[in-house]
């Protein structure tokens, strides 16, 4: 008498476990890897304002003031507008304040089409600049809080005369 093999296998109830499991995972990575994908994306708009944050530095601090006209690359030294990227689709220098706006692309909705504006903050010892959106997009407004300087401490003792400043001090962005 011959007997057959039994046959071996995963039972059903071990089958909706893994896909269980696996729907579990990526309803947890999924929004993640937006998140991640995004900050990358809006990395890389602030890397293409680097070389203008620079330029316009050196332009306020050499000639003490910002372009009269309106998209002057050329007098902050760039010559021309920077190159569009897929991130940053358009570029905007205000007259006479150095305030610059990108307009934002690739981003997915509702970012799309909408900016970041960069104002320069210009003290005695430093020029920083503060980043707002126009989008109200909460991953968006984390972003800027990490990129934007932390407002200014006050005095120490109150404002009275002698009280010194609050110790340290952001770095400039």
């Amino acid at each position: 008498m011959q007997h057959r093999p039994l046959q071996r296998g995963f039972t059903l109830i071990e089958l909706m476990i893994v896909v269980a499991i696996i729907g579990i995972l990526a309803a947890v990575a999924v929004p993640q890897y937006q998140n991640y994908t995004l900050r990358a994306k809006l990395s890389k708009v602030f890397s293409c304002f680097a070389p203008i944050k620079t330029a316009l530095s050196v332009t306020q601090q050499e000639r003490g003031g910002f372009p009269a006209a309106a998209n002057d690359w050329a007098t902050i030294g760039m010559g021309v507008a920077p190159a569009a990227t897929p991130e940053c689709t358009a570029f905007a220098m205000a007259a006479g304040t150095g305030v610059v706006t990108i307009t934002l692309g690739n981003m997915g909705a509702p970012i799309d089409g909408t900016t970041i504006t960069f104002t320069p903050v210009v003290t005695a010892s430093a020029i920083t600049f503060n980043a707002v959106a126009s989008v109200q997009d909460p991953r968006v407004a984390q972003y800027l809080v990490n990129f934007n300087p932390p407002p200014a401490a006050p005095p120490a003792g109150g404002g009275a005369a002698g009280g010194g400043a609050a110790g340290g001090g952001a770095a400039g962005n």
